[in-house]
């Protein structure tokens, strides 16, 4: 499969309630309606809110896909392009987010994927789609119908 990916993450205080949001695009077909997943956790900061994102897309995604990931994140598009491989081969130590990391990297080696970082707030229709999302998640979780990731499926994530 072949997927364009736009990621975002948000926070209400940092750290504070957060929310993320991947939309997610298959380019295998011509009819281009956007998957939209999303998440919210109680306690949070927006760089975990950034990771979260790509993972929960990268999960969604079918096992060797090429993918184009597209994020606002300097963070993340500058973790992921140029300071993974010396994180692996620490072993995500002495890092913020290691966990996070070390499972972003896991899932990463599943795919074939480019990730590109985006200006925020610049009239692009998907990124602006996973920020109205983002902060959305935050709040329907504030208000109970969405739970805490990190007592749900992300539970085995460390922060």
């Amino acid at each position: 499969m072949i997927y364009k990916i736009y990621t975002d993450g948000a926070c209400s205080g940092n750290p504070g309630p957060g929310g993320y949001a991947c939309v997610i695009l298959s380019m295998e077909n011509d009819v281009h309606q956007p998957i939209i997943i999303t998440g919210y956790a109680q306690h949070t900061t927006n760089n975990q809110m950034e990771l979260l994102a790509i993972i929960h897309a990268l999960l969604y995604c079918q096992m060797g896909s090429v993918i184009d990931i597209y994020s606002d994140s300097e963070y993340v598009v500058n973790g992921i392009n140029n300071h993974l491989k010396n994180w692996k081969k620490n072993n995500f130590k002495d890092i913020k987010n290691g966990s996070m990391w070390e499972e972003l990297s896991r899932l990463l080696e599943m795919h074939s994927v480019n990730i590109h970082w985006v200006k925020a707030h610049n009239e692009n229709k998907y990124n602006e789609i996973a920020d109205q999302s983002a902060k959305k998640a935050i709040e329907l979780g504030k208000k109970g119908i969405l739970k805490d990731v990190f007592t749900g499926m992300f539970s085995y994530l460390k922060r």
